[in-house]
């Protein structure tokens, strides 16, 4: 029997409903029908929401008799932050070995003595060269 204006038809969740509610002179007694669990994923998504998320988001929790806690919270389809990072780590060893070709001059388009399209004899001083090699090194993962 709902008390003090909580009815189950004013309980946010339709997954989760207020069955009982009584006061006692040992405290309060709160029985629930539903999962708990749905309403736990509802309030995580809306934090999610207002962090701004749109791949994952970090929080930092701290319990008393335990610590503090990292709770990550992702997309089922996303990535994680190790999984990102290990993609941005490749992209930069796939740029540094694309540099270094152009630094020793032996990046496809470095041909000595022949013009560019261009129209620079040496390819390694051809910014749009430079560029279009880098960017087909991008696109090689």
């Amino acid at each position: 029997m709902p008390t003090h204006g909580i009815t189950p038809d004013l309980w946010p969740s339709p997954t989760l409903r207020l069955k009982e509610l009584h006061m006692h002179e040992h405290g309060l007694e709160v029985t629930f029908e539903g999962s708990v669990i749905s309403v736990v994923a509802e309030g995580l998504a809306d934090e999610f929401r207002k962090a701004g998320g749109v791949n994952y988001v970090t929080w930092d929790l701290h319990a008393k008799d335990l610590g503090w806690f990292t709770l990550t919270m992702q997309r089922r389809a996303g990535e994680t932050p190790e999984q990102q990072a290990r993609e941005r780590l490749a992209t930069i060893a796939r740029l540094r070995a694309g540099m270094q070709a152009v630094i020793e001059g032996t990046y496809p388009h470095a041909l000595k003595g022949t013009k560019c399209e261009h129209g620079l004899w040496y390819f390694v001083t051809c910014g749009q060269c430079i560029d279009d090699h880098l960017t087909a090194v991008l696109a090689d993962e």
